[in-house]
């Protein structure tokens, strides 16, 4: 269960680079390693016990490599329903033991992938890890506390809920108060992976501030 070839992950970092290279981003594989344990292909990251928190820490202390700019992404199965999780970036100092830079990272349902077993569009066209990351960079939710919460992002248009296919002209936060329909096509709603097509300047900006402030200085 979970055991992807090298072909598929090749697949999703072709993807991810195909959506980030409009914005001057790409990544670069340096290394793949697979791991046979039960305990940590499978524990719950949502209503998490202190169980599985320390499985979590157990797994990423001893799989996780480089420093703060380095994207470490864990593909397993996680929750059913649920694509994936990832870490913010916050203030931290970059030693190796530092338990926050222990557990940064991304992980994604291993059924998530390019050529997946979920409907053709759906799921399995490798948006899902696009989008995690995009919360690994410091992106909200284009959804963030609904009609009259914030992402942080000042041009992308209120929105209630996340996106469920790929509704064309749906507006959930409806009146003149919340102009613009809802961003189905942002990576950052919920939309089918077919559905979704790319960030908005104000995102991108968001990206590479909180990079230079975050994850950058690991660099120096």
């Amino acid at each position: 269960m979970g055991w992807i070839p090298d072909s598929r992950l090749q697949q999703q970092l072709q993807v991810m680079n195909d959506n980030y290279k409009s914005i001057g981003i790409q990544f670069n594989l340096k290394e793949i390693t697979r791991t046979v344990n039960k305990k940590w292909s499978s524990f719950d990251i949502l209503g998490q016990t202190d169980v599985d928190k320390s499985t979590e820490a157990a797994m990423k202390g001893a799989l996780r490599k480089g420093g703060y700019d380095t994207l470490n992404i864990y593909f397993r199965d996680i929750d059913p329903g649920m694509g994936g999780v990832a870490t913010f970036p916050e203030k931290i100092d970059n030693d190796p033991k530092n338990p926050k830079l222990i557990l940064d990272g991304v992980q994604i349902h291993y059924r998530y992938l390019p050529g997946g077993p979920d409907p053709p569009g759906r799921f399995n066209r490798g948006a899902t890890a696009t989008h995690e990351v995009g919360h690994w960079f410091g992106l909200l939710h284009t959804f963030e506390g609904g009609c009259d919460g914030s992402d942080f992002v000042d041009d992308t248009p209120a929105q209630d809920i996340g996106t469920d296919g790929c509704p064309v002209g749906r507006d959930s936060c409806p009146g003149a108060k919340y102009p613009g329909s809802d961003a189905i096509h942002n990576f950052m709603d919920t939309s089918d992976d077919t559905c979704m097509q790319g960030f908005t300047p104000g995102q991108v900006d968001r990206i590479y501030s909180l990079w230079d402030k975050f994850r950058a200085p690991a660099r120096r």
